[in-house]
């Protein structure tokens, strides 16, 4: 090979390379480039989550007045529930409430009933809205509405009954008031789950169980007939009931209604849903 095809081969190779390393400068500054960006819209994600964990931390911090233990264990999503059931709670009230003031009155009164007789607080707050609804006429104030759920949520723990099942018959009696007649699957369930109720409405009608079902099949148990029977009955079922020692799945309900109620006030007063939407 003479000097001269040497000599051209090697620029050729030579402007082989600089082209090769031009190009690959090119691709470096473009994957640069588009890191930066990647990095900027990182960075304000990270801001966003890092608002969201503050105000849950805050949440957490203040939650350590209910057990160490207890908030540590505490997931995003945990609390997340808590915060959206306590809204839920205070939508329902609102929707059955004349004024912020009676909202607040009725949601202090079915937190305390709530737990005084060891039951869901969002039970407690679906009967309660109910019987606004459906029986307010009946009575002369919304305290006597409160002592009715009271009864009620009584009578399911005399009765024995498990609190996902007397949660469940709640919201079968609720409906039943809803209707205007506790009758059909209604009457079922609340016959199965909380007889003590059933037995305070034979004894205020004075008639048997037996016939208690034909009145069902009839129509004839009526609101004013339920909320009438309960009231009657209303001393004696409490005698009883403070008597009774609380299971452990009862005290856990009372925890759980305390958590509701509390995350509530904080995620209002630290908008943490707000800022997970």
């Amino acid at each position: 090979m003479s000097d001269i095809e040497v000599g051209l081969r090697l620029k050729a190779d030579n402007d082989g390379l600089v082209r090769g390393v031009k190009k690959s400068r090119d691709e470096i500054e473009k994957f640069g480039n588009e890191t930066e960006q990647a990095g900027r819209q990182a960075s304000r994600a990270s801001s966003q989550i890092d608002s969201v964990e503050r105000s849950i931390s805050s949440i957490k911090t203040t939650t350590l007045g209910f057990g160490a233990s207890l908030a540590g264990a505490f997931a995003l999503r945990d609390i997340s529930n808590y915060a959206d059931q306590a809204t839920l709670i205070e939508n329902k009230l609102r929707d059955v409430s004349e004024s912020t003031e009676a909202l607040e009155v009725a949601q202090k009164a079915l937190l305390q009933v709530a737990n005084e007789t060891r039951t869901e607080f969002a039970s407690s707050v679906d009967l309660y809205a109910t019987l606004q609804r459906n029986a307010r006429s009946l009575v002369e104030t919304d305290q006597e509405l409160v002592d009715i759920v009271k009864t009620v949520n009584q009578s399911f723990a005399l009765s024995g009954t498990e609190a996902a099942a007397a949660n469940a018959a709640i919201v079968q009696l609720s409906q039943g008031l809803a209707s205007g007649t506790l009758r059909g699957d209604e009457f079922n369930s609340v016959a199965e789950q909380a007889p003590e109720i059933l037995n305070a409405v034979a004894k205020y009608l004075k008639v048997t169980k037996g016939e208690l079902r034909e009145m069902a099949a009839e129509g004839q148990i009526t609101a004013r007939v339920v909320v009438e029977s309960l009231a009657s009955a209303a001393d004696e079922i409490d005698a009883r009931f403070s008597k009774a020692t609380a299971t452990i799945e009862q005290s856990l309900t009372v925890a759980k209604n305390n958590l509701t109620a509390f995350i509530g006030e904080q995620d209002e007063a630290l908008g943490v849903s707000e800022s997970l939407t």
